[in-house]
Formats: C-alpha cells, structure tokens, sequence
C-alpha cells in the first residue's frame, strides 16, 4: 500500500471544515506546541488561505499582523517573518514525516512565497490487493436411492426422546439465573466504578451547578484559552505612575521607555520587562480551573504577552488577574460593571460601581491595614469578543483576592449560593462583587456584595 497526493486543492466550504482540523492538530504537534510565535504564522496564514481564500499573502502583511511591526516597517533590513517562515517550513516537514504520516491533507508553504499549499493524499492498491482469489465448491451429487414399496414399514415408530428430570430442569434455570444475577451485578459495579472515575477525571460534571456552568467553557466543541496575568507590565506601571495602553502591549511600544526617567530605573525596567513574571495566586486560580478537566486537549494555558487578537475572537477565553496586569482586559471594559481602580480623594485602591443600585455605594476602598486580610474580587462572565463563544474575566484588588475569586467560580457551594440569590434556574451571564478575606491557615471566605445579570443573553 503506498500513499500518492494528488494535485494542489483549493480550499472550499467543502473541504475548509477538514482543512481548518489540520490546522489545529498542527498546532498541537510536538513540532509547534512549544513555538508560540511558530503557530501564530501557521495559523495566520491557514485561516487567511482557508477562510478568506488568499492566495497572494505577503511578507510585510505578516510582520504587522503576527509580528507587531509597524506597518511601514522596512523587509529588507528586517527579516524576521523569513526566517521564522524558514523554521515553519521545516517543521511541517518534520510532522508530515513522522507524526503526521497518516494524515489525509499536506500543507506546504513553499519557499519565495507565504501562502500555504494543500495537498490531498489517496491510498494507492496493486492489481494484486484489489483481486481476491475465487474458489469454486461444487456440491456433491448424491447417489440416487431405489426403494421399493415393500420396504416402507405400515406403521411408523415415533422416535425415542430424550426426557430430563424436573429436578434437572430446576437445576439448570436456577443455575442460569445465577449467572444472570452475577452479570448484573457485575455491570452494574462496572458503571458506579466508571461513574466515580469520570467525577475524579471530569470535576466539573459530578455537581449540578459547577455542571450548568462550566459546560459553557469545557462542553461547547470550543477551544477554551487560559490567560495568565503579565506582572511585569504591572510593575512598568507602578513605577512610571501610568496606564499603558493594549494597543502599546500588542506592538511592544511599552518597551520603549521615556527619556525622562533615570538610568538607574531604566535598568531595572529592562531587567523587569525582559521577564514573564506572574503572581503565584493567578498560577493557582488558573490551576484550579484546569483541574476541573484535567485530561482536556482543549483547555490551554497561556501568558498574556504571548496571546493574540484572532485566538480571542473565536475562543473561549478566561481572564485572570485585573486590567492593571491582564492588558486583554481592555476589550471588556466599555461591559464592565464593577472596575478595580484608583480613588484619588481616598488614596486608595478599590473597586469602583459604576451604575450603583438602590444601598450600594460607588466606590469599595481597600482597606489600608494589610493585616486584616481583606479585599474585593470580581468575576464577569460575559460573551467573548467576538460573540462567538464565552468569556470569564476573574480579578481582585490584590493577589490573594484574585484567587479567591478564582476559588469562587469552581465551588460548587459558592455558585450555588450565587444561583440562589439570582433565583434562576440556568447561570446566565453575570457580573459579581465580592468580599473576600482569609485567615492564616484557613481557606478563602466569600461575601457576594453586588450581582448584575443579563438573562436575555445567556446562551
């Protein structure tokens, strides 16, 4: 059996549902898992060739849209689509060749150009696989019998049977109900065993609340994008006394610091920025979350600064930590209810209700002794940006706030005291506030001071 491809297939509606498969099970592979910007380029121009049908896709083009070069930046002098372009080529090389070996389509990219090429595989049989040998079996002739009448007895005998015991045939049905009871029982210590196993496996399926909601992220058929926060560009913040924009975060103008500042703190902004750090708390919450479905193929980790627009558009995404280290937050802002901030009357961080109701005040301070343990998170579960699939941002005005929201959403004795104060019976989408504090050596605690609901979105 040898496997031949067929000439280049343009993609269609057709066949654009197989094509975008191959797409995510190369991005999968141990040849790209580990090469974030590598995938960003293959999915680029995958989707632009298969979704949009592009066949002239061109290296500038690239550079702004997966890069975060300025549009008029300079190819020849930069040449990093190129040679990023070059490790791509050899990588589906290497798949194709070795884990990829089966797969029914081939993408090439193939060089002086940046759109890819499909190619169709079909099983090759000799003549000799496709006939398979015929034997004839010719029925045997039987002689024929001359009988003549006075050899046919007058009267037939019946035959002689065979008769069991009564006590016999209690024996066997007795014994067959035996083995009938035991194969029941057996089958039916099979499935409490498969029942338990799942729970242990799948933690979001064994209770109804943690069911009802988290089958909107880990049940839809979507691929689900854990963000972690970008403590780092936090910290750019607090020392510059500014917001930076996600629009600088995306084309990594917020490296570019201010002449004005010291050497000394420019040294020590380059040391910080030149790392991916993170908070431990957004490393737990984030692991609680994973932990609900830990054998998921769909469920991803990834840091902020390495996400990109497109994932989030079709995705599912969950957000941690609060737009001060998560810039992504942005894109949720103007959908916000309760925003973690600054008072510049109190000189305090808090939470700010923007639409205040009836007893609830506008802003939620702090409180200023770190002792007490206190702060305020916030869980927004909303549409994603591209109203295709789901969002959840999950923030706090500290660390230990942002886990304990996190903690929040994957209790199943928190969400449903949450569904029975909406008084509803399917989780739509929602915004919460919370109150959260914690004592040493215990778990977090949870007030929920503020809900907002949108029935009529829930999906």
């Amino acid at each position: 059996m040898t496997r031949l491809l067929i000439p280049e297939i343009v993609p269609t509606e057709a066949n654009a549902k197989e094509l975008l498969a191959l797409l995510d099970r190369l991005v999968r592979s141990p040849q790209f898992l580990r090469a974030p910007r590598l995938q960003e380029l293959l999915v680029y121009v995958g989707r632009q060739s298969i979704l949009a049908g592009r066949r002239d896709i061109h290296e500038q083009e690239i550079g702004c849209s997966v890069f975060r070069r300025r549009p008029n930046y300079d190819t020849s002098h930069d040449n990093i689509v190129r040679v990023n372009a070059t490790e791509v080529r050899k990588r589906l090389e290497s798949y194709f060749a070795t884990d990829g070996a089966e797969e029914p389509w081939v993408l090439e990219i193939p060089r002086g150009g940046y759109s890819p090429v499909f190619t169709r595989r079909v099983s090759s049989s000799t003549d000799a696989d496709r006939q398979s040998e015929q034997v004839a079996v010719s029925e045997p002739v039987l002689p024929e019998l001359s009988i003549s009448a006075d050899a046919i007895p007058m009267r037939l005998q019946p035959p002689v049977r065979n008769r069991l015991s009564r006590r016999t045939l209690q024996g066997i049905i007795l014994g067959l109900s035996g083995v009938v009871i035991a194969v029941c029982t057996l089958c039916g210590f099979l499935l409490l065993k498969d029942r338990a196993l799942r729970q242990r496996i799948h933690v979001w399926q064994a209770t109804p609340t943690l069911r009802s909601f988290w089958g909107n992220f880990l049940a839809d058929g979507r691929d689900t994008d854990v963000i972690l926060a970008d403590t780092s560009f936090a910290l750019e913040e607090d020392i510059l006394k500014t917001q930076i924009p996600l629009g600088d975060y995306l084309n990594y103008a917020y490296k570019g610091l201010p002449p004005s500042i010291s050497s000394d703190t420019r040294s020590a902004l380059e040391a910080i920025l030149s790392r991916n750090n993170g908070s431990i708390s957004d490393f737990r919450a984030a692991r609680r979350i994973l932990m609900l479905d830990p054998l998921s193929t769909s469920t991803r980790l990834r840091f902020a600064r390495d996400y990109t627009p497109d994932f989030l558009k079709h995705n599912n995404v969950i957000l941690i930590g609060s737009r001060k280290s998560n810039p992504w937050v942005d894109l949720f802002q103007d959908r916000l209810e309760f925003v973690i901030g600054y008072d510049t009357a109190l000189y305090q961080v808090g939470v700010r209700n923007l639409h205040p109701r009836s007893g609830e005040p506008q802003f939620y301070p702090e409180p200023q002794d770190p002792a007490t343990n206190v702060g305020y998170g916030i869980i927004a579960f909303l549409p994603n940006v591209g109203q295709e699939g789901n969002a959840l941002l999950i923030g706090g005005t500290d660390s230990q706030a942002t886990e304990a929201a996190g903690e929040f959403v994957t209790n199943e004795e928190s969400m449903a005291s949450l569904k029975r104060q909406m008084d509803i019976d399917n989780l739509p989408y929602f915004q919460v506030l919370l109150k959260t504090s914690r004592l040493s050596g215990t778990p977090f605690t949870a007030q929920i001071l503020a809900v907002r609901t949108y029935p009529g979105r829930n999906r």
